[in-house]
């Protein structure tokens, strides 16, 4: 395994992989877009999440796009709410 990587995608950054990761069986790790629509609901329950997970925002904090992932990851695994694959956005 290589213990340094490096990444040319999102500019010149050098990274150590993590030994571990909170992702299992149960707690899948899922991605998406880095734009999204959240309900109040949703909101509340990803706040409740990081307050008592702090294992999982200290992984986050050395990935190099968390927000592709931090937000999915969290309310997939809930399963609790109806979400939406959607990615329609009017940019002007």
């Amino acid at each position: 395994m290589t213990w340094l990587k490096f990444y040319l995608t999102y500019g010149p950054l050098v990274g150590i992989p993590s030994r571990s990761t909170p992702f299992n069986n149960e707690f899948i790790c899922y991605g998406g877009r880095a734009w999204y629509t959240l309900s109040r609901k949703c909101v509340e329950y990803i706040k409740n999440f990081v307050d008592s997970r702090p294992e999982f925002v200290a992984y986050y904090q050395g990935t190099v796009v968390p927000e592709e992932s931090f937000v999915q990851t969290i309310l997939v695994n809930s399963k609790t709410f109806n979400l939406v694959n959607d990615a329609r956005r009017y940019l002007d």
